[in-house]
């Protein structure tokens, strides 16, 4: 709101000052006349042209010719050996008056409209500013966020390397652990197979043993048996 109505201030200002640089032409306003600094010289002979008029710098060249053109025509006024300065003509009052307040008017607006628009201008650079600055802070604060980011993941990663170590120092030694029990199963494994290859023997040896002596008792049964028939029949006979 503030900034519609400092722009609209400062368009209204210029299209016044504008208006009134269109309005003040160099016609419209008289220019003043300074008075003669000097009276005109008597001279013996009749004489009713005036001496040359000192020109201001402000006044432009087309109002002093015009000025001097004035000032060379007769005036019943003038005798023939004096110019009275009241024939010289001088600027009006009013017109002066007007001229300073115009000039006066003419510096206020441009005052005013340079105000406007350096007040515009810095505010527009204030504004401007202002998310530049906050711009500028958050870049800074999502920067230290992301720093912080970055150290911890770098932490992270530190770990994640002394935990990758760890794990793979775990697994050599597992597979030490695991090549020793296999040597020392399979050595184990050996020597219980040697030991069952020799209770196999052994255990054959017993079987093949006790049929030996099986037959051998059936042997001695069938002779025992025999002489004892032999016995009985002999008592018998007897």
């Amino acid at each position: 709101m503030a900034d519609a109505a400092r722009r609209e201030k400062l368009a209204a200002a210029k299209k016044k000052l504008k208006k009134f640089q269109k309005g003040k032409t160099p016609d419209s306003s008289p220019v003043p006349h300074e008075k003669k600094s000097k009276t005109l010289k008597e001279k013996n002979g009749p004489s009713t042209t005036p001496t040359k008029q000192e020109v201001p710098e402000h006044i432009p060249q087309n109002r002093v010719s015009q000025n001097n053109s004035t000032a060379r025509l007769p005036s019943p006024n003038v005798s023939q050996n004096h110019v009275s300065p009241s024939t010289v003509p001088s600027p009006p009052s009013s017109s002066v008056n007007r001229l300073t307040g115009s000039t006066e008017q003419l510096q206020q607006l441009s005052r005013q409209v340079n105000g406007l628009i350096n007040e515009s201008i810095s505010e527009n650079g204030s504004s401007a500013h202002s998310p530049t600055a906050e711009l500028e802070g958050r870049n800074q604060e999502l920067a230290g966020v992301l720093d912080k980011h970055v150290q911890a993941n770098q932490q992270l990663e530190a770990k994640l390397q002394e935990v990758k170590k760890q794990n793979s120092k775990l697994q050599q030694s597992l597979e030490a652990e695991k090549k020793g029990f296999e040597e020392r199963l399979k050595r184990e494994l050996g020597a219980l197979k040697e030991q069952l290859q020799v209770h196999i023997q052994t255990i054959g040896i017993l079987v093949a043993e006790k049929t030996e002596l099986q037959s051998t008792v059936n042997q001695t049964q069938k002779l025992a048996d025999q002489r004892i028939v032999k016995v009985e029949f002999s008592q018998l006979v007897s």
